[in-house]
């Protein structure tokens, strides 16, 4: 891709790219719309938690990294998503 000029190099990154973040960052929205009804705790309660997670998961992928290697950290991301793809259960719209 380098004999290429920056901005076509840019949109084939992006069109790599946006579907993967897509399809990682849709279903914490949808979620969070789920919160602050019945028994579930309010949304601001997942936001935080979000937060702290984030800060959790950088570190610990860090070490996983530097401890098992690049390919522990990979499975066990996708693990990660799977495993939160099953518990949060189908995505359908609040009505």
């Amino acid at each position: 891709m380098l004999p290429l000029e920056l901005n076509v190099r840019v949109a084939i990154a992006v069109a790599l790219i946006a579907p993967f973040g897509v399809m990682m960052g849709m279903p914490f929205p949808q979620g969070l719309r789920r919160t602050g009804k019945g028994s579930l705790p309010a949304p601001p309660f997942y936001w935080g938690l979000n937060g702290i997670m984030s800060v959790v998961g950088s570190v610990g992928t860090v070490v996983v990294a530097l401890i098992f290697g690049f390919q522990i950290v990979m499975l066990a991301g996708s693990a990660c998503y799977f495993f939160a793809a099953i518990a949060s259960g189908p995505m359908t719209r609040p009505s």
